[in-house]
């Protein structure tokens, strides 16, 4: 499925809330419930926040209940350091059996395994429930979503398949926004086989995220003349050719959603003393939740720039 395909006005709303409420997972306690009160946002001061939020290690979880439905939402942040990071830090070299399914064959990468460690251990501030004992106070017949960008989005994906072992008697659907894959073909079959026809993983064509770990050679045709944009870097080829001969097979789940994107010109010559710098700033943007904002039409959080996305990347000269 791509941009150029018709969803549903209902559909497109609950994107633009899930994406919301997803960059809020970035926000402080105090940006956050104030932002949840804002009918200027694309959440329309509707959703309300009944647990969390929660942290432990670098990973972030809350959990919000429409005011008008008994829908829920579970919204996990992804890394909140620099994009390289989500490949240094997803620890993706080995792959691990689902934690609660230890010895099976259906397996994430380490990354995300240690990721749904975490949140299987973070508990509510105020009612000390951990994710578990608090879905399952809700009884059943509920509807939840699970979103999340970039690591969150992938652990969402991850969240989802449990969930929906777990409360098998609940409807449960996952919106994620510029996921890597989390696992092998396995997985992803089991996660196909739940969630092919509900929930949509919505990706930014330029993006590079989205293509790891399963599509890293697309990286390398990134992302066009110079000028008015820039080139790969031999530098990252080289090590995309490293990654794809080192990592386990990894597969990518689900029904995508692609994104009209765009790519943000250069400003000034790119040469081979800045060319890795100015591509890195692409990457940067390309993959920001404002971005993935922006492409849904959705109004810009508090935590956006005033301006978003940049008119232009500026090619600063370097020392030679």
């Amino acid at each position: 499925m791509n941009s150029n395909e018709i969803l549903s006005l209902e559909t497109y709303n609950k994107l633009q809330e899930a994406v919301t409420l997803a960059t809020l997972a970035y926000d402080n306690d105090t940006l956050l419930l104030r932002q949840l009160n804002d009918p200027n946002l694309a959440t329309k001061a509707n959703w309300q926040l009944v647990w969390g939020p929660s942290d432990l290690g670098s990973n972030r979880m809350y959990v919000v209940k429409s005011k008008s439905s008994n829908e829920y939402m579970i919204a996990i942040r992804g890394t909140i350091e620099s994009v390289e990071s989500v490949f240094l830090d997803a620890d993706s070299l080995e792959l691990s059996s689902l934690p609660w399914d230890i010895g099976g064959t259906k397996m994430i990468s380490d990354g995300m395994a240690d990721g749904w460690n975490h949140l299987n251990a973070m508990v509510d501030p105020k009612t000390k429930l951990n994710l578990y004992q608090f879905i399952n106070s809700l009884g059943l017949g509920i509807k939840i979503y699970v979103t999340g960008h970039s690591q969150g989005a992938c652990l969402a994906s991850v969240v989802a398949v449990w969930l929906l072992q777990t409360f098998n008697k609940n409807i449960v659907i996952p919106y994620t926004f510029a996921s890597e894959s989390a696992g092998n073909y396995l997985f992803a079959n089991l996660y196909n086989s739940y969630f092919n026809t509900v929930g949509l993983r919505v990706y930014n064509p330029f993006d590079i995220v989205p293509m790891g770990f399963a599509d890293l050679y697309k990286i390398k045709q990134l992302y066009g003349k110079e000028p008015p944009y820039v080139l790969c870097p031999d530098g990252f080829k080289a090590i995309i050719d490293g990654l794809e001969y080192t990592l386990p097979n990894y597969v990518q789940v689900g029904t995508g959603y692609q994104l009209k994107g765009f790519i943000v010109p250069v400003k000034g010559a790119v040469d081979i003393f800045n060319r890795s710098q100015v591509f890195i700033d692409e990457i940067e943007i390309q993959h920001s939740c404002f971005t993935y904002l922006h492409l849904l039409n959705a109004p810009l959080t508090h935590g956006a720039p005033k301006i978003w996305p940049p008119k232009y990347i500026v090619a600063k000269k370097l020392n030679r």
